[in-house]
């Protein structure tokens, strides 16, 4: 799914290739594929992986490991579907979504056949568009569904629509989100900020990070359990690890003020802890199964490490992407996509170096080897891999799993080992 889990961890417990690869294959003729993936883009299980495009129609692909498309949406979504990442269940069933339809697949994988178990319209009381965040799952059983607008929460067996809830609604407006919602047991974490209601002005910048628990029993499915105010707006959805959230939050203009947040959820209230840093995030942060976090600094052309230890934060090492990546460009190479961290035993990261020039980088750090180069991969021309990757297996050899990805301006990408 999005981010990986529903932790929203960015990691993978998958081994990538470790020798030098290349393109195993390329798919790139349908409408939506030519458009590209602008969002996060693919999710995956180990067998089939869905990725979600710009365009008019095709803006859902279902592919196997050897390039097959198994399912295209044709013209069931929209291009706003591009917004949102699939889930993909271990039994090869995709749910994915645009901002008027959400749609359960299933894909049997022995028998090339595919059906639509659901299909549910999304309902929209405030007729202006709402953006979708990617589903995220709630206890296997209800899909929760943070948007512009409302959130909302279906049925994940058969679509049934369950209810929405506006974030701290009142008569000046309400908090929604531009982020992907966290959830672990019965609660979701999502970042907010204020949007007023038609006619009022915003007379600051208020974010809030909302804990909501999501309950099938109650009056209300979607109930507000607490919410810590912050200043300013959030780019990172919420990582939670172990029962802190973490994620950023900034002002707007020239002086943002990046902060970082650690929320450590007590049940009825919370306690936090924050950490000024220089420059914002473009992406959410990525968890270290070793220890603590990533956060990636576009600006300064770094990722930076950090833990929490008592009350604080603390860095702990960084990688300079401007120092790993051939430089001699314009303005250097700066790391510019989700950071995918693969096999928890030997941790490697996947990360796009991207450049004014006309060749980006995919590039996989080895994290356990003093963070050096495994490899990089070229991408020649302004294309480059600008949201999240999964990874496809085949034969229970690692040398023989395939990384996919989205690319931005131009399809799917499988890469692989030479000599797999």
């Amino acid at each position: 799914m999005v981010h990986s889990d529903p932790h929203m961890s960015d990691s993978i417990d998958l081994p990538v290739p470790r020798r030098d690869v290349e393109i195993k294959w390329h798919r790139n003729d349908l409408q939506g594929e030519k458009k590209g993936a602008k969002g996060n883009g693919i999710a995956g299980n180990g067998t089939i992986a869905a990725c979600t495009f710009h365009g008019r129609k095709d803006t859902l692909v279902i592919y196997d490991y050897d390039g097959h498309r198994l399912w295209n949406s044709k013209s069931l979504l929209n291009q706003i579907a591009v917004s949102s990442t699939p889930m993909v269940s271990i039994d090869n069933r995709v749910i994915a979504c645009d901002n008027k339809t959400i749609l359960m697949v299933e894909v049997d994988v022995n028998n090339n056949q595919t059906e639509i178990v659901w299909q549910t319209d999304i309902p929209n009381k405030q007729g202006a568009i709402i953006i979708p965040f990617s589903p995220t799952l709630v206890e296997n059983k209800t899909i929760v569904l943070p948007t512009t607008g409302p959130v909302y929460a279906f049925d994940a067996q058969d679509g049934t629509f369950l209810g929405s809830r506006e974030l701290g609604e009142h008569e000046a407006g309400y908090f929604s989100t531009i982020n992907s919602a966290c959830a672990h047991g019965h609660r979701i974490y999502i970042s907010t900020e204020f949007r007023p209601a038609k006619g009022k002005l915003r007379k600051n910048l208020e974010g809030r990070l909302y804990a909501v628990d999501v309950n099938r029993q109650a009056d209300e499915t979607l109930a507000e359990a607490w919410y810590f105010p912050f200043t300013g707006h959030s780019q990172a959805s919420p990582l939670l690890i172990d029962n802190t959230v973490y994620f950023d939050g900034y002002l707007s203009g020239f002086s943002k003020k990046p902060h970082i947040y650690a929320v450590t959820d007590l049940g009825e209230h919370y306690t936090t802890i924050s950490l000024p840093y220089p420059y914002i995030t473009m992406f959410s942060f990525s968890k270290d199964p070793r220890l603590g976090f990533w956060y990636e600094d576009y600006r300064g052309s770094r990722l930076i490490h950090f833990v929490k230890e008592d009350h604080t934060i603390r860095q702990i090492e960084e990688i300079r992407i401007d120092k790993l990546v051939p430089s001699g460009v314009l303005l250097g190479y700066k790391p510019l996509s989700c950071m995918t961290i693969c096999d928890f035993s030997h941790p490697v990261m996947l990360i796009s170096a991207a450049s004014l020039f006309p060749r980006q980088y995919i590039t996989a750090l080895d994290l356990t080897a003093n963070n050096s180069i495994l490899w990089q991969f070229p991408m020649n021309g302004w294309n480059y891999a600008g949201g999240q990757f999964t990874i496809l297996t085949k034969n229970d050899n690692p040398e023989d799993n395939r990384i996919l990805f989205g690319s931005y301006w131009d399809g799917v990408i499988a890469l692989g080992s030479k000599e797999s």
